[in-house]
């Protein structure tokens, strides 16, 4: 949205004699000014190769961040997600998957306790 000049606003009077005001909606003749009677708007209009400017830098923007995006994928987040279920693995299979076997001393070895006892349960053992 931008003013219009005295020159785009003595052409739009060659073809519209009023407008609706953008701000408050209230009809606004041309003849009389080049504002809002109500509300002191000026006659402002849409820039239609402004528009296509700013979505046109928007596009190329979000390109830019999609591509950025893609790029900062971690490569190695497959390999580090198959070692931590094998490491978890493992800890089920040392402790047979009995949470009494935990040493509860261990503030570490509470939540692989609470985690065996729930995996037990849901085993129905």
């Amino acid at each position: 949205m931008r003013p219009l000049s005295a020159a785009e606003v003595e052409q739009l009077k060659q073809s519209v004699r009023t407008i609706n005001c953008s701000s408050c909606g209230a009809s606004v003749d041309l003849n009389t000014g080049s504002a809002c009677p109500y509300c002191r708007a000026p006659v402002s209009m849409l820039d239609p190769k402004q528009m296509d400017t700013v979505v046109q830098q928007l596009k190329r923007e979000d390109a830019k961040r999609q591509e950025a995006d893609r790029g900062a994928l971690d490569p190695a987040l497959a390999a580090r997600l198959m070692e931590d279920r094998a490491r978890v693995e493992r800890s089920f299979a040392q402790f047979g998957g009995n949470p009494s076997s935990f040493n509860l001393a261990d503030p570490g070895d509470l939540v692989e306790a609470g985690m065996a006892a729930l995996v037990a349960f849901l085993k129905g053992g």
